[in-house]
C-alpha cells in the first residue's frame, strides 16, 4: 500500500470511531441552581425528558434525553450532575428526602 492509501484508511477509521469517542463522555457538571432548574422543569416539554437518578459521592444526578430535531425516534442522552453542597438548602432537603444512593453511575 502506498502512503496516500494508508492516510485515507486512517482518516476513515477516525471518522468511523468518532461516535464511540464522543459517546464516552456523557456526563456534564452543572451549577446547583442549573440542576434545580432542570429538576423542576424536567418534563414540561415534549422534546425533553429528564429523570432524577439519585445521589452518590456528594453529587446528585439527572438523566436528560433530548429528541433529535430531524428524527423523532432518536433521542440524545446525557447525565447531568451537581455537587450537593451547591444546592439551595430547602431544595437539597427535598431532593435527598426520597432519594436513593446510586451504586454505579457512568
Amino acid at each position: 500500500m502506498d502512503i496516500k492509501m494508508n492516510n485515507f484508511l486512517v482518516v476513515i477509521l477516525i471518522i468511523l470511531m468518532m461516535p464511540i469517542i464522543v459517546g464516552c463522555n456523557k456526563s456534564k457538571k452543572v451549577s446547583g441552581s442549573d440542576f434545580q432548574n432542570i429538576y423542576e422543569t424536567r418534563n414540561l416539554n415534549t422534546m425533553h425528558y429528564s429523570e432524577y437518578l439519585g445521589h452518590k459521592d456528594d453529587k446528585v444526578y439527572i438523566l436528560r434525553k433530548t429528541m433529535s430535531l430531524t428524527n423523532e425516534n432518536k433521542w440524545n442522552e446525557e447525565i447531568v450532575y451537581a455537587d450537593i453542597a451547591e444546592l439551595e438548602s430547602s431544595f437539597k432537603e427535598q431532593i435527598l428526602k426520597n432519594s436513593k444512593e446510586l451504586e454505579e453511575i457512568e
